[in-house]
């Protein structure tokens, strides 16, 4: 668990971190953290989160749901109940799986095991769909080289040490041969990054 004292702080944490859930508080020294989750929703993260806040008004509950809260919580409150409904959210996880992935010009239909360049279906292995769904969720984020292992290989595996590298080419060749301006960019001792 982290926390973080203002929206800047946040969201470099929410950049970096792979978190199961947040809890966003509306009133942060630097600004609202509304400001921070629709950011968020508008870059695709389907992270749960709970707004917390004093503001009590209907306006604000509907204004915060409908800005992309999973849940709202008014202070003053009890800790176990805040830690009831983390722990609720917790157990729906990222609204991801089913869920249409956009990124530039590039979809990704996890549901149906597929993605396309405007309409042209990419014909991908299994370990290239999964590094460019992860990837696509998050444009702009860079993720680490034992981070994609992590989600796109089983933990067991043990294999080359470029094998990554390979999938990488191998899907970014295909990106550029159907016409795609998304770039996969690498980040020298950092990881990797989808550029829309």
């Amino acid at each position: 668990m982290d926390g973080a004292r203002t929206l800047a702080e946040a969201a470099e944490r929410l950049e970096v971190n792979p978190y199961d859930l947040a809890v966003l508080d509306r009133g942060l020294p630097d600004g609202d953290g509304l400001d921070l989750l629709r950011r968020l929703r508008r870059e695709g993260s389907r992270i749960p989160i709970l707004v917390l806040t004093a503001r009590d008004t209907v306006s604000d509950r509907v204004m915060g749901l409908d800005t992309g809260a999973d849940d709202y919580l008014i202070k003053p409150f009890a800790f176990a109940e805040l830690l009831a409904r983390c722990r609720a959210l917790a157990r729906r996880g990222p609204a991801t799986e089913g869920a249409v992935i956009e990124a530039g010009d590039v979809t990704v239909e996890p549901a149906a095991r597929a993605a396309r360049v405007g309409s042209q279906l990419l014909s991908l292995t299994a370990k290239e769909l999964a590094l460019l769904q992860h990837l696509a969720r998050r444009p702009g984020r860079v993720f680490g080289q034992e981070e994609l292992l992590s989600a796109c290989w089983d933990e067991a595996y043990i294999g080359a040490s470029n094998v990554l590298e390979v999938h990488i080419a191998g899907l970014r060749k295909k990106l550029r041969a159907a016409g795609s301006r998304v770039e996969i960019r690498a980040l020298r001792n950092l990881g990797y990054r989808l550029e829309t």
